[in-house]
């Protein structure tokens, strides 16, 4: 289940993600894709990546195909790039 505001795009490229998906982002200048979930935070500028955060599980994944993301948990974060 994926969830995104009335707003977004306009002013906001924030997603909540319950389960799997691979989101393919565009540049916007200086505003990243965002996607939530309670384990996870993950931001992108620009590239394709796949994430799975189920809130029944203990533990999310995060594959970045194509460009960068950021990934944030409780732990710290960590940039990763393509093939990461």
């Amino acid at each position: 289940r994926i969830t995104m505001p009335a707003a977004f795009g306009e002013r906001l490229r924030v997603a909540a993600l319950d389960g799997a998906a691979m989101f393919t982002v565009g540049p916007e200048g200086e505003r990243p894709m965002e996607v939530r979930n309670p384990r996870v935070t993950v931001r992108s500028s620009d590239g394709e990546v796949a994430v799975r955060a189920y809130a029944d599980e203990p533990a999310a994944a995060v594959m970045v195909r194509r460009g960068r993301a950021t990934v944030r948990t409780a732990a710290g974060s960590e940039t990763l790039d393509s093939g990461e």
